[in-house]
């Protein structure tokens, strides 16, 4: 008898089998719920409270448990969307700068921080009471959609325990984007009828450029996801050709033009339309009197111009108007217009520069000079 501990192996190898399979299913699904569950709640009654809302009470290591989580989320979905665009994906879920040709928004708050995680479970939990959910199915589409297609679950899972070094499963990832998505979700439906030039919540969420009304969205989401189907066939012509006259006689002719000729064609009906809408042609010409002008003064010589001036001043143009005469001067009260003596009329002969000017007569005082009578 063959006390191999491999052949005891292989008697109860379908038990072990079972045995194993259940204790990975424990490890990989239980235990990170297990152990997420125990972080959050350690040290609720010896810690110290620093923020509580509702019936919720945060202790500092829940929320520095949840900002390591973030920060590891933050990481992993900047390496998964480096991957999507290698594998030949393109951005959806999230962007890339066409400057940098870098991942720039992933989806989710990319500033991990103490106040940031406080706000955010805050938000989250207040979602969650309003109605808002997300199960682990619109998480696992969330995914799809964030790769596009591009990547499996099975990659995805490895790509998960290499870049958080095995600290992180499917069920902190989706506590995360749980959280993350609720916290955008409530914050947003905020911003309904209010234009927000200053993101009234810094680090945790970006304000939007611009808000829309309920219908507005409503439209544009139908633009984006309403689809329509129709049944079409083709029409060839050349199957017609043969119940065609191809060469009908005047008459016939005459007849067709007469049915259609008032009527507008349209490619929506089968009837004669030989019909022209009034159209009208035009003629103009443009010209420019500066430079009609200018070339005209450039024939001018300097005689003409001259000659002109000429015949113009002579015609009484470039004459300045007659300058008004001043107005006369007041006599004064005191003088009566006989007291103004009269001042002796000279000719031209009497000015003193003159030769043939006589001496003027004598005074009567002056000796021997003659008075009259």
């Amino acid at each position: 008898m063959n006390n191999s501990p491999f052949e005891l192996f292989r008697r109860n190898l379908k038990p072990l089998m079972v045995f194993l399979t259940a204790l990975a299913l424990f490890a990989f699904v239980v235990l990170p719920v297990l152990d997420s569950y125990m972080r959050q709640n350690a040290g609720v009654t010896g810690e110290d409270v620093v923020a509580s809302y509702a019936d919720t009470k945060l202790t500092r290591s829940r929320v520095e448990y949840f900002t390591r989580n973030h920060q590891s989320t933050v990481r992993f979905l900047l390496e998964l969307a480096e991957e999507t665009m290698a594998r030949g994906g393109r951005e959806v879920g999230f962007e890339i700068n066409p400057q940098t040709n870098q991942v720039s928004s992933i989806g989710i708050n990319q500033n991990p921080n103490f106040d940031t995680s406080m706000r955010t479970m805050m938000l989250a939990s207040q979602a969650a009471k309003d109605g808002f959910e997300l199960d682990d199915n619109s998480l696992q589409v969330w995914l799809e959609r964030y790769t596009g297609g591009m990547i499996s679950n099975s990659d995805i899972n490895a790509m998960l325990m290499q870049s958080t070094q095995n600290q992180m499963g499917r069920p902190h990832l989706y506590e995360q984007l749980r959280s993350h998505l609720l916290a955008s979700l409530y914050v947003n439906r905020g911003y309904a009828g209010l234009y927000m030039s200053v993101n009234p919540l810094p680090g945790l969420l970006p304000a939007p450029p611009a808000l829309m009304t309920p219908q507005e969205q409503w439209e544009v989401f139908l633009k984006l996801n309403r689809n329509a189907s129709v049944n079409a066939y083709g029409v060839l012509v050349n199957d017609y050709l043969d119940q065609t006259n191809p060469s009908p006689s005047e008459s016939e002719i005459a007849a067709v033009y007469e049915d259609g000729k008032d009527r507008d064609p349209s490619d929506q009906s089968i009837e004669p339309a030989f019909h022209r809408r009034y159209s009208a042609k035009f003629e103009y010409l443009v010209g420019d009197s500066q430079k009609v002008l200018d070339e005209e003064v450039a024939k001018l010589s300097e005689e003409e111009i001259r000659a002109e001036y000429e015949r113009r001043l002579k015609g009484g143009a470039f004459q300045l108007p007659d300058q008004p005469e001043p107005p006369a001067t007041e006599t004064p009260e005191s003088e009566s217009p006989g007291d103004v003596p009269e001042s002796p009329e000279t000719s031209d002969t009497d000015s003193p520069e003159s030769p043939d000017t006589p001496e003027s007569p004598e005074s009567p005082d002056e000796p021997g000079g003659e008075t009259d009578a």
